[in-house]
């Protein structure tokens, strides 16, 4: 009986072990949750297949604009789930990711006539500088009463209890900030078969997307030949050949006609007056 019960604890001892294997061997990732990362398509049409090839069977079709979310990434592959829930992958050179902003940072105004920046978190620490009632510095750390605050070309640190904690709006992702830089100067299609939204005004720049005949873009400025816009709908942005749109309203501009040759005068009458 003795001998009965001294095999349990070894039992439950070699479960324990296995447990601490299998997690040792998943590692923490396997526990963790991945963040989550979403893309949208840049081609009119773009192929969703069952695997990462172009062999693979396609199960589906994403249009311009779609908005999927990225589960991994395979070398030249992404494989997604697209706005319907369903799985497959996607060639990566189609998709454009998603850059979230950042966190919002806080912001010590400081609530005194006037406070020292020291280099460290101590009154006895040199002092950086003075600042002045009301101007806020971004926070990079706490420690004990003091905060780490970012100064022009410096680092330094501030009494907690001298200033004020406020949040700062977070700063616009870029391609926010493209869209409200300015209103649109002119709505226009595309006129060519299809154009090219490329990063900058030239071919030599990324190309983001592909639009086709008819689409709607906003003008929002020039650059010698090129316009930026951004297209209505999906809302991308960048740059087209001004060639290839036509502005609403406009004429669409044709060919210079060849301007009629220039004649010569008639030769002068050297027939004296009355002359028959």
């Amino acid at each position: 009986m003795m001998q009965h019960r001294c095999r349990r604890p070894g039992i439950a001892l070699g479960v324990v072990l296995l447990a601490g294997m299998g997690a040792g061997l998943l590692g923490p990732r396997a526990a963790a949750t991945n963040p989550q990362r979403w893309a949208r398509v840049t081609v009119s049409v773009a192929r969703l297949r069952a695997g990462a090839t172009t062999e693979s069977e396609q199960i589906g079709r994403l249009v311009q604009g779609a908005r999927v979310r990225v589960l991994t990434v395979r070398s030249d592959w992404c494989q997604v789930a697209a706005p319907s829930g369903t799985k497959g992958w996607v060639a990566k050179e189609l998709l454009q990711p998603e850059v979230p902003p950042p966190p919002p940072r806080k912001l010590a105004t400081i609530a005194v006539d006037s406070a020292h920046i020291r280099s460290g978190p101590s009154p006895t620490k040199p002092s950086l500088g003075v600042k002045s009632k009301g101007t806020a510095l971004p926070v990079l750390a706490y420690q004990k009463g003091w905060l780490k605050v970012r100064l022009a070309k410096a680092v330094g640190w501030i009494r907690r209890d001298l200033v004020v904690l406020k949040q700062s709006a977070a700063p616009a992702t870029k391609a926010a900030a493209s869209s409200v830089r300015g209103a649109a100067v002119a709505k226009a299609r595309i006129v060519a078969q299809t154009a090219s939204v490329r990063g900058g005004p030239g071919d030599a720049h990324p190309r983001m997307a592909v639009l086709n005949r008819g689409q709607t873009v906003y003008i929002f400025g020039r650059k010698g030949n090129w316009v930026r816009v951004r297209v209505h709908g999906p809302g991308t942005e960048g740059w087209v050949a001004g060639w290839l749109v036509q502005v609403y309203g406009a004429p669409r501009p044709a060919a210079a006609e060849p301007k009629p040759a220039r004649l010569p005068p008639p030769p002068a009458d050297n027939c004296p007056p009355g002359g028959g």
